[in-house]
């Protein structure tokens, strides 16, 4: 109840939004998302992803932590926003991206230059969102399951139809 009743406080917000806030690594959760014909319960990725192709104007600010894809997520704690799964490999992910984009936090652009240097700095996402060799080492290490789902094939999809 409380997921859904964030979810459709969040969505709303991220429909009117006229600034976005995204974390690094959800640029590229975004894209995978994005194919998604319906929005997931748990998350804000394919709201963000439409707002930005509505409007690939719109001024997007890289953060550090929590953004406006996290709010119905069930370990996001909105009074101290904050996720209460955080790991360390989140934080790299998210390091990993602006090192290759040639940003730090807190860096704002446009939604479709924002993703012109996404797409022309990671050619694939393997070695951000499969830790380079897709290796499953731990639990916490392991890569991302949409890369077993086609993830790097939607990327590469959105990379040459340069959306949003």
């Amino acid at each position: 109840e409380d997921m859904a009743s964030a979810k459709a406080a969040s969505a709303q917000a991220v429909a009117q939004a006229d600034h976005l806030f995204i974390r690094p690594q959800h640029l590229l959760c975004m894209v995978c998302a994005g194919q998604r014909t319906k929005p997931l319960i748990e998350d804000n990725l394919v709201e963000v992803w439409r707002r930005m192709e509505q409007c690939p104007t719109i001024p997007v600010t890289l953060v550090e932590g929590c953004c406006m894809v996290c709010d119905p997520c069930n370990v996001y704690h909105p009074g101290e926003h904050l996720c209460r799964a955080g790991h360390i490999k989140d934080s790299l992910r998210d390091l990993m991206i602006l090192e290759r984009l040639g940003l730090a936090p807190g860096a704002t652009m446009a939604a479709r230059k924002l993703y012109r240097r996404v797409y022309e700095r990671i050619p694939s996402l393997d070695r951000i969102c499969g830790w380079f060799d897709g290796g499953d080492t731990a639990p916490f290490w392991s890569p991302c399951s949409g890369l077993r789902q086609g993830a790097d094939e939607n990327y590469q999809r959105a990379r040459l139809s340069n959306r949003p």
